[in-house]
């Protein structure tokens, strides 16, 4: 159960920097999906879903007791090379903050969808949706699921430098 109101504003600010990804369709507000919008592109297409916090989140292992629901609804929805599953969070500081999520591991990712340097290998999740080892591709298991053409190649920034997602 989610506690408060839906995330309006947040949501709209997120479609509007998912722009510079691709087409983005939103999702009317009472539609029963588990996302709040999906961005497309020529390669792929991101099912997001926007949640605010009470603040940054400092690991991606703190996401499934903040964003349980948000999650386990993400997960219902089709993991291949050409998809993405996203939980975009938003902090009363105005922070956002992009996370990948697969059937068994939630990683940390920039938000143009690559992996935050430093951050080495997914994080496993303590309650997957499907246990190690089954048969839907993912990290370690065949066929890279969020990786290869489901994001946006981008430069590297220089080390230190700040990355922030365009401001809008």
């Amino acid at each position: 159960m989610t506690r408060g109101r839906p995330p309006v504003k947040a949501v709209k600010e997120a479609m509007e920097m998912a722009k510079s990804r691709g087409g983005v369709w939103e999702v009317p507000e009472h539609a029963g999906l588990p996302f709040d919008f999906v961005c497309f592109s020529l390669f792929c297409t991101w099912f997001v879903k926007v949640r605010r916090t009470r603040s940054n989140v400092s690991a991606p292992q703190e996401i499934p007791q903040l964003c349980s629901a948000a999650i386990r609804g993400l997960r219902t929805m089709p993991e291949s090379a050409v998809s993405s599953r996203e939980l975009w969070t938003l902090s009363p500081h105005g922070t956002w903050q992009f996370f990948r999520i697969t059937a068994d591991a939630i990683t940390e990712i920039r938000f143009y969808g690559s992996q935050m340097p430093g951050t080495g290998t997914d994080s496993p999740d303590p309650h997957p949706l499907l246990p190690a080892g089954s048969g839907i591709p993912g990290p370690g298991r065949g066929a890279p699921v969020g990786t290869g053409k489901c994001h946006l190649s981008v430069p590297l920034p220089d080390p230190g430098q700040d990355v922030r997602p365009p401001q809008f």
